[in-house]
């Protein structure tokens, strides 16, 4: 960063930029608004600009009495912006052009994902998730996804069961009725791709109940499809911890 730009040099800067990134996207004939501008990304369901949109308008606001009301006629701003809204406005910038993917910086990676199979011991498997505070394991075979293990899945295997036993005989094949993700009752999983980014996964979760059902989990692979090997995996709880 250029020391010697003040804070509204640096505002104006960022302004600028990120007017010419958005009229990449305008497909109106005549001159369209900044705010204007920011509507068109709203619409196009951007959801950085969905999420900002009403403090991007204000920037804008601040930005037309920088530009036009210069003290003097010597050009100097009215006012300079706080370190802390230039900085804010700078980072919003940076991430719509540079926007990081939740491959990258929030999903559990494949090796690190702790996943069951159909011939594995139901009762270890409980075991770790108690001690692991774990609430999904993703069931595979031949590395893709074939249902998932969780409470959820656990309590429909007993509420349909008279007399129920998990021991150290059970296998997670026991509940092979209740693992596929369409057999979930109250949750549901989405597959996406390697490129989504960490907006979008977060907007997903924003939305979680759209289903009257609770977002579980957010599976990554390739290109987002069901028998795709798995890349990484995004709960609730990363969500909570991610730190951007």
């Amino acid at each position: 960063m250029d020391n010697k730009l003040t804070n509204s040099e640096r505002f104006i800067n960022t302004y600028n930029r990120l007017d010419k990134y958005m009229r990449k996207y305008s497909t109106k004939d005549y001159y369209e608004s900044h705010s204007s501008l920011i509507d068109t990304m709203v619409r196009r369901g951007d959801v950085l600009f969905k999420k900002h949109c009403e403090t991007l308008k204000q920037f804008a606001k601040l930005r037309n009495a920088i530009v036009h009301s210069p003290v003097d006629n010597d050009s100097r701003a009215i006012a300079e912006p706080h370190d802390k809204v230039v900085e804010g406005y700078e980072k919003f910038l940076e991430i719509v052009i540079n926007p990081p993917l939740a491959i990258d910086k929030m999903s559990i990676p494949d090796k690190k994902i702790y996943k069951t199979y159909l011939n594995s011991n139901a009762f270890e498997v409980i075991d770790i998730m108690k001690k692991n505070m774990y609430s999904h394991v993703p069931v595979v075979e031949d590395n893709k996804l074939i249902g998932v293990f969780s409470e959820n899945a656990i309590f429909s295997y007993i509420a349909d069961k008279d007399v129920v036993t998990i021991d150290k005989n059970t296998k997670i094949s026991h509940f092979s009725d209740y693992i596929p993700i369409d057999r979930h009752t109250t949750e549901k999983f989405i597959f996406t791709h390697r490129k989504t980014t960490v907006a979008e996964i977060d907007d997903m979760f924003q939305d979680e109940y759209k289903d009257n059902k609770r977002l579980g989990a957010i599976f990554i692979t390739e290109n987002g499809k069901e028998n795709e090997k798995i890349l990484g995996l995004v709960t609730p709880w990363d969500i909570a911890s991610y730190d951007d």
